[in-house]
């Protein structure tokens, strides 16, 4: 363990008690109202597991581009893509009992593909996406770890990633309309995956701030690469506005009356509030900051507004699912929190351990006169 880059000790062992104790509570909510238990814990699914999927999305990007923004932040997404094996444990409560979150598994309708959404399909799928992500994420580890200690210099990890992306973009896709578009089975949107996968990578990115932020590290941040932090957050924000504002004006165009029931279930009881809040938190105001160099490169403005964005994509998450089981509008209660504090308590401590156990910044590869890297000593 390189405790000198380490997150704080008690972090794992704390994190790990919550966890525990958020489950527990769940289990024993189960007994006696075990629907709106599983409701609550599909939220935290999709927003933890979302946390994993877009570091891993991350991950593959910065292999295929480069950059010293990716040697930074690679142990860091390594670790969180790395939960992705045991979020495929935690997925199954919800396969369990998948007739009591989605209709489509109880009541068959001419109105959709009842070939694509039925339940044994839907485990195979989701058995898939699991499969391929894990696979990346667990190979991209290993050869990273044979790159720090030195046996390994070959083009693996970039080769990987480029493949990688591909399969990536195809099950996030997939994966987002299994999960949360299907829990409205006749509604549609060819943006809607896009727009999931953004908001995924906008948060891994906030993750990895707030970790480089909180970690007692040797190598200190420059300010250029912290600007470019920044300017990526920035960027995967303005995209996501951009996603977000293109489905709505097609939908809003088109009227398609299979397509504009998911808006006006948003804008009954209190969801225009949580949509305004939605807007301002987690585009506009995140937006403005993020246009001020100051605030990129300062570290304490950065992490405060990596904050603000991890609680404002949990907001798109409660968002993307809660009015298909609560119509008349938000209603937060302590099963939302048990369900977030149990997932969450599990995904921070496995994911702390592992940072503990590497340095915290990946090694430079030494680079030829021609850009491509060289040898390293003892590789073969």
């Amino acid at each position: 363990m390189n405790s000198s880059n380490a997150l704080p000790a008690k972090l794992v062992s704390v994190a790990f008690g919550l966890g525990f104790i958020g489950l527990a509570a769940s289990v024993i909510g189960a007994i006696s109202d075990p629907t709106h238990v599983l409701q609550s814990y599909l939220l935290a699914f999709v927003y933890w597991t979302g946390l994993s999927i877009g570091a891993l999305g991350l991950l593959l990007l910065q292999y295929v581009t480069g950059g010293e923004w990716g040697r930074v932040i690679r142990r860091t997404v390594e670790a969180a893509s790395l939960n992705l094996p045991v979020m495929a444990l935690l997925f199954i409560p919800i396969l369990a009992c998948i007739s009591r979150i989605y209709v489509w598994a109880v009541i068959p309708s001419a109105h959709y593909n009842a070939d694509y959404l039925n339940v044994p399909f839907f485990i195979v799928r989701s058995c898939i996406y699991f499969a391929i992500w894990s696979a990346l994420a667990l190979r991209l580890r290993h050869w990273s770890l044979l790159r720090e200690n030195g046996s390994y210099a070959g083009k693996g990890p970039e080769t990987l990633s480029g493949v990688g992306l591909v399969l990536f973009v195809l099950t996030v896709t997939f994966a987002s309309i299994d999960w949360i578009m299907s829990l409205e089975p006749e509604w549609s949107s060819t943006i809607f995956g896009v727009l999931i996968m953004v908001g995924q990578g906008l948060a891994a990115m906030s993750i990895c701030i707030v970790v480089l932020h909180s970690a007692s590290a040797e190598e200190s941040l420059t300010d250029d690469v912290r600007h470019d932090l920044g300017n990526l957050s920035f960027m995967f924000i303005m995209f996501w506005g951009y996603m977000a504002l293109s489905q709505y004006l097609i939908i809003w165009s088109g009227n398609l009356p299979e397509e504009i029931p998911w808006y006006l279930h948003r804008r009954e009881g209190g969801w225009p509030w949580v949509a305004s809040a939605l807007l301002f938190f987690h585009f506009a105001l995140p937006f403005f900051l993020l246009l001020f160099r100051s605030v990129k490169r300062n570290k304490q403005r950065l992490y405060y507004v990596a904050y603000l964005i991890l609680a404002a994509h949990f907001v798109d998450s409660y968002w993307l699912i809660m009015p298909n089981f609560r119509p008349d509008g938000p209603m937060p209660c302590w099963q939302d929190v048990a369900a977030m504090l149990g997932i969450g308590g599990v995904w921070i401590a496995l994911a702390a351990r592992r940072l503990n156990c590497a340095p915290l910044f990946a090694k430079k590869l030494p680079v030829a006169e021609h850009g491509e890297a060289k040898p390293v000593a003892g590789s073969q």
